[in-house]
């Protein structure tokens, strides 16, 4: 039992607003409180994963399913692209990942499979066919800094629900704390690690505006040149699922530099983000 903080007046004015939040809320039980709390984190962004689909596109799953067990890989892409086309899953962008190195299109395979990895919780499943796909095939990955490696714990969404429960927590915690009530300490001090889980979500999507820049090369091999011209002098060729980094665009030519470091322009077609839309 925590007993009064020594800061706190004796006779608090029960018409303040501040007051009547605090007293409003002490009369709740902790597990309501705890409620109200995981209520507001919940409504703090839209779930992802509460993707809704059109009986055609739910259709169009099963039969992908069906149809890639057969053998027909051709098929099964066809089937899943319709269930992409009304919002993207990471299970849809694992399967079309998988089914596109099947076809043999590295750079297609690598970019689902990233795209899956940001929108899931690290899934073994997708981080195993990452590593798999880049072994195999040689392709060096890009480093990471520490707010792109922060950013990636998390897919984004859940990152946003965090930081708005957590801003809204903090406003009731601190809002109990200058209405006076009692056990003011324990509302301080989840006012203080709420804020600072907001600062942490804010780190971590300065991380995602980073990583928003990474890429690879997905359509084919491309060469990699000194100038946004197609007259240009090529200095390297990237292979398909090459990795690089975006740097600027000009000409309907991107400038990325390569994992190894090598810097030139490709043409906007060859080159995709991550975190763009397909």
């Amino acid at each position: 039992m925590l007993g009064v903080d020594e800061d706190e007046p004796e006779n608090p004015k029960e018409g303040e607003p501040g007051m009547r939040l605090a007293i409003l809320f002490s009369v709740l039980s902790i597990r309501l409180r705890f409620y109200i709390a995981v209520c507001l984190m919940v409504s703090g962004g839209v779930q992802a994963s509460e993707l809704h689909w059109s009986p055609d596109a739910e259709a169009a799953f099963l039969k992908g399913g069906q149809v890639y067990a057969n053998g027909s890989t051709r098929d099964a892409l066809d089937a899943w692209m319709i269930c992409l086309q009304e919002g993207e899953s990471a299970a849809i962008h694992h399967n079309l990942g998988v089914a596109h190195y099947r076809m043999g299109a590295t750079g297609r395979a690598l970019w689902h499979l990233e795209r899956a990895d940001r929108m899931g919780f690290m899934h073994p499943d997708t981080q195993n066919a990452l590593r798999y796909l880049r072994q195999i095939n040689g392709i060096e990955e890009l480093k990471l800094g520490l707010l792109e490696q922060l950013a990636l714990l998390l897919p984004e969404d859940v990152w946003s629900w965090i930081a708005v429960g957590s801003f809204w927590l903090s406003v009731f915690c601190w809002s109990a704390y200058a209405g006076l009530l009692r056990r003011r300490a324990r509302y301080r001090d989840v006012g203080i690690l709420t804020l600072l889980t907001v600062i942490v979500c804010v780190t971590a999507w300065v991380g995602i505006v980073q990583d928003s820049h990474r890429g690879v090369v997905w359509a084919g091999d491309a060469d990699l040149k000194v100038s946004p011209t197609t007259q240009s002098e090529s200095l390297i060729t990237l292979q398909d699922g090459s990795y690089a980094r975006l740097l600027r665009t000009l000409n309907q030519h991107v400038y990325v530099e390569a994992a190894d470091g090598t810097r030139g322009w490709l043409k906007d077609e060859s080159f995709r983000t991550f975190r763009a839309a397909l």
